[in-house]
């Protein structure tokens, strides 16, 4: 069995970090974390790294989740594919939908080092309307933006402590008016996919079939 991983650059260090827990080596190649904004162009992207992959890979490990039905349609002719069965990469850090609904019982705004340092959240989208229109008519888009938020969600990954997204994290907060917050993350899910413990929390799709939305909530 030979495995290659396509996963996303937001949760570059949590993986590395799992594969070097677990001592695994393997191909790995992270996309642009921008890519999740536009699903499609995401699928695009991905199915075009699936086609490119060598014909002695026989696994492709898709570091993904669903991310807005960016992964459904995805398929090989000669490789199977195998998927973590979770919604996006929020899910995959909290190790379980039940988790997560349960932390976003009163409406949560999650994040991660990965994800500021990425540039991906609603603090860069804050800061580039903030230069484009002024900060009257930002604090309207953002209200409609994050007005059913009422908690900030760190996940604390374990990842060694660096720069200063703790205090950008704070920033955030005040200027949303959102309770802060620190939970645990968990690579629990990251390590099933890279060990090849494909239980249920993994999809597994044989060569010529294509990843279908309804794998995401089978049994």
């Amino acid at each position: 069995m030979s495995l290659i991983l396509l996963a996303c650059n937001t949760i570059r260090e949590e993986i590395c970090a799992a594969a070097e827990n677990l001592h695994i080596r393997m191909p790995m190649i992270f996309l642009e974390s921008g890519l999740h904004v536009f699903p499609e162009m995401l699928r695009r992207r991905l199915q075009t790294e699936i086609d490119g992959v060598g014909k002695d890979v026989t696994h492709i490990l898709i570091g993904f989740g669903f991310c807005g039905n960016a992964l459904v349609g995805l398929h090989s002719a000669d490789k199977i594919l195998v998927v973590p069965k979770v919604d996006d990469c929020v899910t995959l850090l909290l190790g379980s939908m039940t988790r997560r609904i349960e932390i976003n019982r009163d409406g949560a705004y999650f994040l991660t080092r990965g994800w500021l340092d990425n540039g991906v959240t609603l603090w860069d989208e804050y800061q580039r309307y903030l230069r484009q229109y002024g900060e009257k008519k930002t604090t309207i888009i953002m209200q409609s933006m994050i007005g059913h938020y009422q908690r900030l969600v760190l996940i604390n990954t374990g990842l060694p402590e660096g720069g200063d997204w703790r205090e950008t994290a704070d920033r955030m907060a005040a200027a949303f008016s959102l309770e802060k917050v620190e939970i645990k993350g968990t690579y629990a899910l990251i390590e099933k996919l890279l060990s090849g413990v494909w239980d249920q929390d993994m999809i597994v799709v044989q060569p010529g079939r294509e990843i279908e939305l309804s794998m995401l909530v089978e049994g």
